[in-house]
């Protein structure tokens, strides 16, 4: 009776358990069934013309595929998506003895809103979506401001003030202009410009990276701080002494069209009052903030004029280009192909130049010579353009290979321009046509037709090494052992040495495969650590502008690399380098700051360390 009865106890208990797991399950499903999202905004204050961050984080959805993301249109205002990364957790729970893994997954969608008009803004909804599954942000208001123009502070954009057209290489300037008197109250600064940002429609050419110990200008971007080389001179405007830092870039347009750039704006945050650490240095204990903004900007880009454009133009835009061609080699038979090498030199943009049409009156003609039927696409190789295209010579009758016309567009004079290569000689000789006969048998005179005699009867004498007839070849096959056989068989050393090498061999194949499967990019990280942590260790014995100057610069350069790594302290840091460094108490005799040093040499550790965990 007692065993009955805690049999029917053990069955009720394990079907309250089996219920409980359903009622689990259940709700787990509920839960996945319902994503949920939330829109989180970047602190206040908010102000025109100054993207906003938004973050909208998205829970229960699947792992994949990734959810779309969008968020309403906000009038007056900008909205960009900047990225969408997931974050994944597990769950591991064990329900009679059974072990349970689930994931959860939480999407990230980063937003950047620039309002271009005060109020109150509204921001919202926001929606993620995964096949079926949706969710949706509720509605938020948000303040905006404006900042009126501060005339201690200008920045100001060089562009053309005429048209340009698609693949000029043009030169784009920005300036900033610090009334004399407030650079050494500045903390930080924010310049941000519309063409800087990442377009399919604009190009700028790679410039050269800052020196060491080189002035530099940073402009912030979408994809993050844009770093420049730069140059300080003194200005007058109305009557007031400017600081001007000028950095230049080269621009190159995509495509045709007039496009509204907006304007550039810049923010400074001026300390307004220092107070002292306790190691004794100075910091900002409260700064405000200063704007100031450029008038809009506009630019034309037109296509090269159709009228009076050469069949030779290839698409270059600019100024004393050169067109020269090359031939791998000048004697060949009628038949023969030969590579032809085209390179192409000038003072414009190369990416967008191709090699004209060779074929015509002004090219090489059909008759004579065979061409591919598609063009090669083209290198830039030591600012050349170098193309390689393979060419046939049908014709015994040519001697040279013409000079051929290559046509650009001089947008200073309005018109087309053309300048020819150098003729190429050539000796072209007839195909010659090489029989069977000359392949199976090679025979002088008239022992072709000569019996081989033997001096014994009944045999027949074998062909001498200087022919190469089949005629009385012996093609029996050999079974005699000791005539199969090789002579001089190889000893243990050669063996040994044979068994060496391939090991040999296989260990340098896997050195090289695991070179191969590093990340090149943890590398480039590891060695820029090690260079930029040098740098600032030897910053510390120089004078104090020039080493601050060291400091700051190899943190931007740092930080540039790998922006998601970095916190506001490298901001702060950089900042308090700068305000010492542009104030006119900083002596060229007095030692760097040791503090400033120390502080960016653990920054820099720091670092280091995040890039070793990333690589593991």
């Amino acid at each position: 009776m007692i065993k009955a009865l805690t049999k029917g106890r053990q069955r009720r208990l394990g079907g309250f358990l089996a219920l409980m797991a359903g009622f689990a399950l259940a709700g787990d499903a509920l839960a996945q069934a319902a994503p949920r999202a939330e829109l989180k905004v970047g602190q206040p204050p908010y102000y025109v013309g100054v993207p906003i961050s938004l973050h909208l984080q998205v829970e229960g959805l699947e792992r994949e595929p990734e959810p779309n993301c969008t968020g309403a249109e906000v009038p007056g205002g900008k909205l960009t998506l900047l990225s969408i990364s997931p974050n994944v957790s597990t769950r591991v729970t064990i329900t009679n003895g059974r072990t349970r893994r689930t994931d959860s997954v939480t999407f990230m969608c980063r937003f950047a809103l620039t309002v271009l008009q005060p109020g109150n803004i509204r921001v919202g909804p926001f929606k993620a979506s995964q096949g079926a599954l949706e969710a949706e942000s509720p509605v938020y208001a948000i303040p905006v401001q404006v900042l009126a123009r501060d005339p201690r502070v200008m920045v100001r954009m060089i562009l053309p003030q005429h048209a340009i057209f698609v693949g000029q290489q043009v030169p784009i300037g920005i300036e900033w202009w610090i009334a004399q008197g407030l650079q050494e109250k500045i903390q930080k600064y924010e310049i941000r410009s519309e063409l800087f940002e990442p377009s399919n429609d604009f190009r700028f050419a790679p410039g050269p990276q800052p020196q060491r110990g080189e002035q530099t200008l940073s402009v912030l971007t979408r994809e993050g701080e844009l770093v420049l080389p730069a140059t300080v001179e003194k200005r007058s405007h109305r009557g007031e002494e400017f600081l001007v830092i000028r950095s230049e870039r080269s621009l190159t347009p995509l495509r045709a069209g007039t496009f509204k750039l907006g304007s550039a704006t810049i923010y400074v945050d001026e300390v307004i009052r220092w107070q002292r650490d306790f190691f004794g240095g100075r910091r900002a204990a409260e700064t405000r903030r200063l704007f100031s903004r450029d008038e809009e900007y506009r630019l034309v880009v037109q296509d090269a004029p159709r009228q009076n454009r050469p069949a030779s133009y290839g698409g270059a835009i600019g100024r004393g280009f050169s067109f020269e061609v090359a031939a791998d080699r000048s004697v060949v038979q009628r038949g023969d192909p030969i590579a032809l090498t085209f390179t192409v030199r000038g003072e414009g943009s190369l990416a967008n130049v191709s090699l004209p049409n060779l074929e015509g009156p002004q090219g090489l003609p059909k008759e004579s010579f065979g061409l591919a039927e598609e063009a090669p696409s083209g290198k830039i190789v030591d600012g050349a353009k170098v193309f390689r295209i393979p060419v046939r010579i049908l014709d015994e009758d040519i001697a040279e290979i013409p000079a051929l016309p290559f046509s650009w567009f001089d947008p200073d004079l309005g018109e087309y321009q053309t300048s020819y290569s150098r003729p190429i000689a050539l000796s072209v000789r007839p195909a010659q046509l090489i029989s069977a006969a000359d392949v199976v048998a090679r025979v002088q005179g008239d022992e072709a037709a000569a019996p081989f005699e033997s001096d014994a009867p009944g045999e027949t004498q074998r062909p001498s090494s200087d022919s190469f007839s089949l005629s009385g070849a012996d093609l029996a096959i050999e079974v005699e052992h000791s005539r199969l056989v090789a002579r001089g068989q190889p000893g243990a050393l050669s063996f040994a040495a044979v068994y060496a090498l391939s090991i040999a061999a296989v260990l340098a194949a896997l050195g090289y495969r695991r070179r191969q499967q590093r990340d090149p990019k943890i590398a480039r990280l590891r060695s820029a650590c090690r260079k930029q942590a040098q740098r600032i260790d030897a910053a510390a014995g120089l004078p104090q502008k020039q080493g601050l100057g060291e400091i700051a610069s190899a943190l931007r350069e740092l930080r540039s690399l790998s922006p998601e790594a970095t916190d506001g302290k490298w901001e702060n840091l950089i900042a308090e380098c700068d305000a010492v460094f542009y104030s006119p108490a900083a002596g060229p005799g007095s030692e760097a700051h040791g503090e400033l040093a120390r502080r960016a040499s653990d920054l820099v550790a720091e670092f280091a360390r995040h890039v070793s965990r990333s690589a593991k």
